[in-house]
């Protein structure tokens, strides 16, 4: 079964895409001289943005998992799944914020909730800052 997962955090719905390194090369060009050229400069990405979202019993247990969702920044590289079973491998967390313009302070009561992972009746929105690491 496919899930979204970001290193062990589950989630209900993880939405964006997770940049994958590619070559970058820089271009070099010179007065008076026909043409240009092109040096390698090895492997570049993008940070990408990555909302997710996760229902919890409480609000306590919201503000407690987004505390553990910020200890994981700048840690060791974690792999990332998205819903289509594709794998991400070597992503490193930058930043997690809460998603205020999701819902007041990041996390929102439900008032019926129905289904989920963790049968909760508040769902926790952030906005996760991710930037995949070339490791040869």
């Amino acid at each position: 079964m496919a899930e979204n997962k970001i290193g062990s955090f589950q989630f209900l719905l993880l939405k964006g895409a997770v940049e994958e390194p590619g070559p970058a090369a820089e271009k070099s060009e010179r007065f008076a001289i026909d043409g240009a050229e092109y040096r390698q400069m090895g492997r570049r990405v993008v940070p990408s943005t990555v909302r997710s979202v996760v229902d919890l019993a409480d609000a306590a247990t919201c503000l407690s998992t987004y505390r553990s969702y910020r200890a994981a920044m700048n840690g060791d590289p974690v792999t990332v799944y998205d819903v289509n079973a594709l794998a991400y491998t070597h992503v490193m967390i930058r930043d997690v914020r809460l998603d205020t313009a999701a819902a007041p302070n990041g996390v929102q009561p439900v008032e019926t909730p129905v289904g989920g992972i963790n049968g909760g009746s508040w769902l926790l929105h952030c906005i996760w800052t991710l930037e995949s690491c070339y490791l040869p």
